[in-house]
């Protein structure tokens, strides 16, 4: 279930790897409404960091925000992705990716072998989708979490 939860959440969200190494408990924010429950998560800033901790909110599914909400241990400042070492976050989430899609089965339509996933390649992929679909350019830097239009110009 825990490297489902990688998967899913660079899924839907296309962040930086070093984002989810540095997800707090307090992090993943869950709204009981008429319509519903909601969940939101304060995605923690990788490269504009400053002394204080900044983050940005962004939705969640569901069935994203209950998985997470079912694997938090600890206290409200403990990490959400306790399993992960905090020295090789990168290499956790792209090693968990690829044992998500061996044991799936997940094959590439394209070559035919063993899907190699990672949070990049979503990254990447989340952009482009973006782009087809017609996002401006300062909207899909908004959703990489870039503070300009440079890098998604180069990604999209």
């Amino acid at each position: 279930m825990a490297r489902f939860a990688g998967v899913m959440l660079h899924l839907e969200l296309g962040h930086n790897a070093l984002a989810t190494i540095r997800l707090k408990n307090k992090d993943l924010l869950r709204f009981d409404t008429n319509a519903g429950v909601f969940y939101q998560l304060d995605v923690p800033r990788v490269k504009n960091r400053t002394a204080l901790r900044e983050t940005k909110r962004r939705p969640i599914s569901k069935n994203l925000g209950d998985l997470l909400a079912s694997l938090r241990q600890g206290g409200s400042n403990d990490l959400l992705f306790h399993w992960f070492s905090s020295s090789r976050a990168e290499t956790d989430a792209r090693s968990a990716m690829r044992r998500f899609s061996k044991a799936a089965g997940l094959v590439s339509p394209r070559t035919g072998q063993l899907l190699t996933i990672s949070p990049r390649r979503f990254r990447f992929t989340i952009a482009t989708h973006m782009a087809e679909e017609g996002a401006s350019l300062f909207h899909i830097a908004e959703v990489l979490d870039h503070s300009d239009t440079q890098n998604a110009r180069e990604g999209a």
